[in-house]
């Protein structure tokens, strides 16, 4: 069943180093599509820890997931993603395709 989900604290990512050379994930990092850039795919070099990954779409509807273990990447083949979310591992566990992701 779909469902909102409201994730109540997000950081936005003011570059593209996202969770690299940090010991732990504090809060989830959201990264925005911008025009010289997509957010498809995610990698996990220089970091310490396993991230969990939500691909939303401009609707904010989670339309991929991932778990990325430190040294290893994930491109989602799924069109359209505007939003991608980064967290630490099993952070979105309840959270499936289909389900609206709200922040604030």
């Amino acid at each position: 069943m779909e469902k909102i989900v409201l994730i109540p604290k997000v950081t936005h990512s003011l570059g593209i180093l996202g969770l690299m050379f940090r010991k732990n994930a504090p809060i989830p990092l959201l990264f925005k599509k911008k025009w010289f850039m997509g957010v498809h795919s995610i990698h996990g070099f220089f970091m310490n820890f396993t991230v969990d990954v939500l691909f939303l779409d401009d609707k904010n509807i989670v339309v991929d997931k991932a778990q990325i273990k430190p040294y290893t990447s994930y491109t989602s083949k799924i069109p359209g993603i505007v939003y991608a979310i980064e967290s630490v591992k099993n952070d979105f566990s309840d959270i499936n395709l289909g389900d609206t992701v709200l922040w604030n």
